[in-house]
């Protein structure tokens, strides 16, 4: 506790100035001189190859070399790396603010807000790492689109006069008569960078569902080549009968995009996507869950043994944002209902064109606390199953042996 952190620091500390400082000042001011070498022989391709690079050059932290550069460059007319640092910044907070329109979860949606606003007035690193270089995509619309405001920065040769906040704000840094071209390519780079960013991401969100890889990335393939698998287990003779709440196609649960359902943490079951807007109870119980929304329910019933066995059905994936738009309860908290009566109504043409899935989990929420959940005897996955079929069962919870 003492010796180790003492000596990594000292050790650390004196390579970082005597080693790793020297060689890394001098492949920055490289890098630098590199760069104004082919900007002032290109013109507009270099500020293009300028633009390109330099999100990527500020993950290394190699644009905290161009700082001395850029104060040379400043006393012999102006600096052209502080205008297309600020173009790529823009560009990157663009990008990164289209994402937080197409976001469904939380804290994707609040973490890109507050990174976009940062980085379009200057601050790119929340944005770069938090998440265009953790989605990819926005990342490389980010410096495609920076290429473009660098070779604009380069053709109407905007210069800057001194150092600040390489973004909108950075307009108080460049030459007075080049404020307006600076404008002029900001406003475009963020046009291209926005557009192209939400264009690419609601591809992606009707294709899987979602622009959030920890949404989509739990989803199992399961194409209609894929032969049906068919349950080898045997449920219990006294096991609880689920029947099917919708009509459509049933599934692996692990096939879902959501990866708490995907992955079972809340609870064993099916999922069935629907292809009638119509829910009803797939036991006889308690509605124990009833949103308003008339997205989500629960009923709560017994098994042989007398012991509760609830079944949560949430009709698809951050359907709640929807506010109750498209859906239709017929059930409320607190009902008694058998197995077959109506619970709600949905319209699904309305719910994917708004953007979201329809395919509906149905999972015993407290399977932990019950015997196996069975997918019902001679039931293929995939296939296609009608409301009322038989769908799973429910054992009853095993007796402990020393109970027996």
């Amino acid at each position: 506790f003492l010796i180790t952190p003492m000596l990594t620091l000292l050790i650390t500390g004196f390579l970082t100035f005597i080693v790793i400082g020297p060689i890394m000042r001098s492949l920055g001011t490289a890098l630098g001189h590199g760069l104004q070498t082919v900007y002032e022989a290109g013109g507009p391709i270099g500020g293009f190859l300028f633009g390109l690079v330099y999100s990527p050059i500020v993950i290394t932290g190699l644009h905290q070399s161009f700082p001395p550069i850029e104060l040379q460059l400043q006393q012999q007319g102006g600096s052209f790396i502080f205008a297309t640092a600020s173009m790529a910044n823009i560009a990157q907070g663009a990008a990164t603010l289209a994402v937080f329109l197409l976001a469904k979860g939380e804290k994707l949606k609040g973490l890109a807000g507050a990174s976009g606003v940062s980085a379009v007035l200057g601050i790119t690193e929340p944005a770069i790492f938090g998440v265009n270089l953790r989605l990819r995509w926005p990342f490389f619309i980010g410096i495609g689109s920076a290429a473009v405001g660098g070779a604009l920065i380069a053709l109407l040769n905007v210069k800057a006069v001194a150092l600040g906040a390489a973004g909108f704000l950075g307009v108080v840094s460049i030459k007075a008569e080049d404020m307006g071209p600076f404008m002029i390519c900001a406003v475009i780079t963020f046009i291209v960078s926005f557009t192209a960013a939400f264009a690419y991401g609601r591809y992606l969100a009707q294709r899987n569902g979602s622009i959030d890889p920890d949404d989509v990335g739990a989803a199992v393939e399961t194409g209609t080549d894929a032969a049906p698998v068919v349950t080898t287990e045997v449920a219990a003779e006294n096991a609880l009968p689920v029947i099917a709440p919708l009509t459509g196609e049933v599934k692996q649960l692990s096939a879902v995009s959501d990866p708490m359902f995907a992955q079972g943490k809340l609870g064993a079951g099916l999922a069935i996507v629907p292809t009638v807007g119509k829910l009803t109870a797939p036991i006889s119980g308690k509605v124990v869950v009833a949103f308003p929304s008339g997205h989500a329910f629960a009923i709560r019933g017994k098994g042989a043994d007398g012991k509760n066995v609830e079944v949560l059905m949430h009709i698809g994936f951050d359907t709640v944002n929807l506010k109750g738009e498209h859906f239709k309860p017929a059930a409320q908290q607190g009902d008694e209902v058998q197995a077959g009566d109506l619970l709600g109504e949905f319209d699904i043409d309305a719910i994917k064109a708004a953007g979201y899935e329809v395919t509906t989990p149905i999972v015993v929420s407290n399977s932990k606390r019950t015997g196996p959940v069975i997918p019902a005897a001679g039931l293929p996955l995939p296939s296609n199953i009608t409301a009322g079929d038989a769908l799973m069962t429910v054992d009853p919870k095993p007796v402990p042996a020393e109970a027996q």
